[in-house]
């Protein structure tokens, strides 16, 4: 099935989100976000559970953290709580994060994450990051120690945004 083009437009910013709080110039409204959103889900053939994630990733990816973590705590589930561990990374409260990432257990979207974490990785500084199966707990480690404005930062941004799209695939395929 695929992600549908209409979802997939609510991802596509000039800019990739910040792994901290900062908020863009270059997102959508939260009006808009929410509007965007509701209005792709109609044509999507998913439950509310999912259509609530797909919300609360939206918010999060246009820096809408409180919001995005309003709905990310009542998803009971392992996608629920990888986003939720997410937006913790971002506010940045590693330790909580870290705590949701552990919700997660065996989580499915670790093995296509591995994958797409190599091709970004593969040769620089942070390619320990893909050695063996995805390890949120290192990410995590490795966005409290970044600095912005970074090649580390910029490569660690790309792969937040392949957790997004990982999160996305999961859920419409």
């Amino acid at each position: 099935m695929g992600i549908p083009k209409d979802i997939s437009a609510i991802f596509d910013s000039p800019t990739m989100p910040s792994l901290g709080p900062e908020a863009r110039e270059s997102v959508l409204s939260i009006n808009q976000c929410k509007k965007m959103t509701t209005e792709a889900l109609e044509n999507a053939n998913i439950g509310r559970i999912e259509g609530n994630l797909i919300l609360s990733a939206a918010l999060l990816w246009h820096d809408y953290l409180a919001e995005s973590h309003a709905i990310s705590q009542s998803i009971h589930s392992q996608d629920g709580s990888y986003l939720h561990g997410i937006m913790h990374r971002r506010e940045p409260d590693y330790s909580n994060a870290k705590y949701w990432f552990h919700k997660t257990g065996n989580y499915s979207g670790y093995d296509m994450l591995s994958v797409k974490t190599e091709t970004i990785l593969g040769n620089t500084s942070l390619s320990s990051l893909t050695k063996g199966r995805w390890d949120p707990f290192t990410m995590v480690d490795s966005v409290s120690q970044a600095k912005h404005g970074t090649c580390e930062y910029e490569l660690l941004q790309k792969v937040q945004q392949a957790e997004f799209k990982t999160l996305l695939e999961k859920t419409f395929n």
